[in-house]
Formats: C-alpha cells, structure tokens, sequence
C-alpha cells in the first residue's frame, strides 16, 4: 500500500478513535520502542501489553470486550511461546477474529510457517537500527488496522 493511502486509513483511524492494541511482548526495550514508534502516528495508542505467554494466554480473553484492534506478537517470550499465544487466541472464539502481526528477532522458516499456518495478517523481523523498528512498527499497525477493517 502506497505511504500515502497508509497515512489516509491512520488518519481515518484517528478521527473515530484510539488505536487499541495488544502487544506481546518480554522485551521492554522493544516495548518501549514500539510506544516512540506511535507517537509518529497521527492517532492515540492504547497498549495492553503481557509480558510472557502464560500472561497472554490467560489475558488476552479478559481485554476483549475493549474491543482491542489487534495484537503484536513477539515469539520468543518466558513461560511458552509466541505460538502457543496464537493458537490460543485462534481456538477460542471469542478471540479468532483478532488481526495478529507477528514481530520477532526469529528468521526460523519453520516459525514463520508455523505462524501463517494459524493464521497472520503479517511476519515482520524486528530491527536493530531505530528508524528501521520504527518503521516496522508502523508496518505492523498497518497490517492490524487492515485485518481490523
């Protein structure tokens, strides 16, 4: 999608409210980058964010009546794994229509085949220079606002 089409639907996000999302994520470097990364957006950012996979796996079914936007998934986490969250979010009805994106440091092919097998809007590999995460971020919200809409 063309930057300024992205722009347009951020911004059309924006006049109908915040953008709610779930980030699953250990890191809190990465955590913090992702909340710099939104404040380029032109809409508000409301984060839920679990910090290992059991923390997900348990709350992610008691956040959705916030009605989240989607989530942003890290696959290397404690207490189990980035897929064990998606596979819990795609068996429970409540929350298998959720927009997911999945953002890791993994290059494993067998990760990411795993992951578009249960279902993703997109695979983004984390990066280590600033304005490249920051740019995957923006990637990421994209892809969620998208399998949102």
């Amino acid at each position: 999608m063309p930057r300024e089409l992205e722009s347009m639907q951020l911004e059309q996000n924006a006049a109908s409210g915040p953008l709610r999302l779930i980030l699953v994520e250990d890191s809190d470097a990465d955590a913090y980058l992702v909340g710099q990364a939104a404040q380029s957006l032109p809409c508000e950012l409301q984060v839920t964010r679990f910090a290992t996979a059991a923390e997900a796996v348990a709350g992610i079914p008691k956040v959705i009546a916030s009605d989240p936007h989607g989530v942003l998934l890290d696959l290397n986490l404690p207490a189990g794994t980035g897929l064990d969250v998606l596979k819990s979010i795609r068996d429970s009805e409540r929350t298998r229509h959720l927009p997911v994106v999945v953002m890791t440091s993994s290059i494993s092919p067998r990760d990411r085949e795993d992951a578009e097998r249960l279902g993703i809007e997109g695979y983004l590999i984390k990066q280590s220079d600033y304005n490249q995460f920051v740019d995957a971020v923006d990637s990421a919200l994209q892809l969620i606002l998208r399998g949102a809409a």
